[in-house]
Parts: structure tokens; C-alpha cells; sequence
């Protein structure tokens, strides 16, 4: 699973990537940069927790291409420099969402370490100590 933490400026994530109970790599990409969105014309950070299959056909939807296969598991974090929205599998209606947010297996300690202060790199170093599923390299973005 994943961990992807977004404090108002900064979205970050783990690097784990996991088949079952195996763990495939460490060394995940998970954040991505688009030059469009499907609500904006504003380039957008984009952090996607689930099945790691589903992610390149998310991205294109994102872009305004395609359409993102709902029998996959997956749920994405959009941050357009105004705005941060959540789509997932089962609602592709965004939610949007004020102040801190976080996604994935490791969403509960990320979020309760961010609301106690910490930035998003911070807050995802803190769920990987508590989320099983989370973990390897923390890597972050900004716009």
C-alpha cells in the first residue's frame, strides 16, 4: 500500500510496493507532475496510492485522456497550487479537501502527525515507523 501525506505546499510519499505480503521494491515512484488537469489548466502534483498497474492509466485520465480502470484499486491526491481534490475507483467525482490531507494504508498517522505539527516529508517518516505497508524511500515534490 502507501503512504502519501500533502501539508498545503508539499505532498510526499513512501517508496514501497508490495505484491500480496511480498515487497517488490523500496524505491517506488509515486509522485508525479502533470502540465494539466482535468479541473485546471494549472500544472498539478499528483500522488497515487493502490494498485501499482492502475497508475499509468490514472495519470491519463488526469490529463484528460482515457479513462481509469475501476476494478483496479487505487485512490489519487491532486494539488494544483490552488486546490486539493481525491478521486478514487469508486468516485471519480473529486473530493476536495482544506489543510492537510493524506491517502493510502498509512493515512491515520500521516494526517495525525501533520495536524501535530510536522511537514508532509516528516508526517510519512512517521507512518512508515507505524504502517506495515508502508516504507522504503520518502521522497517529496512541491509546485
Amino acid at each position: 500500500m502507501t503512504t502519501i501525506a500533502f501539508d498545503g505546499k508539499t505532498m510526499a510519499a513512501d517508496g514501497r510496493s508490495t505484491a500480496d505480503d511480498i515487497i517488490i521494491t523500496d524505491e517506488a515512484v509515486k509522485l508525479h507532475r502533470i502540465e494539466t488537469n482535468r479541473w485546471s489548466q494549472r500544472p498539478a502534483i499528483v500522488g497515487i496510492s493502490g494498485e501499482a498497474e492502475a497508475g499509468s492509466a490514472v495519470l491519463s485520465w488526469l490529463r484528460g485522456e482515457g479513462h481509469p480502470d475501476a476494478s483496479r484499486d487505487w485512490c489519487a491526491l491532486i494539488w494544483d497550487g490552488e486546490t486539493a481534490r481525491t478521486v478514487t475507483a469508486d468516485c471519480l467525482t473529486p473530493e476536495i479537501w482544506p489543510g492537510p490531507i493524506a491517502i493510502g494504508s498509512g493515512k491515520l498517522p500521516a494526517l495525525a502527525a501533520m495536524r501535530a505539527g510536522v511537514d508532509a516529508l516528516r508526517a510519512v517518516e512517521v507512518a512508515i515507523t507505524m504502517d506495515v505497508h508502508s516504507g522504503g524511500m520518502v521522497s517529496s515534490i512541491s509546485l
